[in-house]
C-alpha cells in the first residue's frame, strides 16, 4: 500500500486564487477512484474482518484523513469546523 503522507504537489497555495485552490482539489479528487481500486482486496479483507467483531459487540473508530486546508497557511482556512459524531 502506498504512504499517502508527501510533500504537497502544490506550492505557494497562499498566492492561489479561490478558483485555483478548487480545481486543484478537484485534480486531486479525480485520483481517488483509480487507487481505491487498486486496494480493493484489501479493503474486503478488512471488511470481512470487522463486520464480525462489530455483530459481536465491537466499535470502529475513524481517525482523520486530513485535507488540503491543513496545508494552507492560517489566514486562508475555513474557521467552520466540520460536524463530528461518535457512537456512545
Amino acid at each position: 500500500m502506498k504512504v499517502t503522507e508527501q510533500s504537497s504537489n502544490y506550492t505557494n497555495l497562499d498566492k492561489m486564487t479561490t478558483r485555483e485552490l478548487l480545481e486543484g482539489m478537484n485534480r486531486e479528487d479525480r485520483h481517488v477512484p483509480e487507487v481505491v481500486a487498486g486496494c480493493i482486496p484489501q479493503i474486503e479483507k478488512l471488511v470481512e474482518g470487522i463486520v464480525p467483531r462489530v455483530k459481536r459487540g465491537g466499535r470502529v473508530f475513524y481517525v482523520g484523513a486530513g485535507s488540503v486546508f491543513s496545508t494552507l497557511p492560517k489566514s486562508r482556512r475555513p474557521t467552520a469546523r466540520p460536524t463530528t459524531y461518535s457512537s456512545a
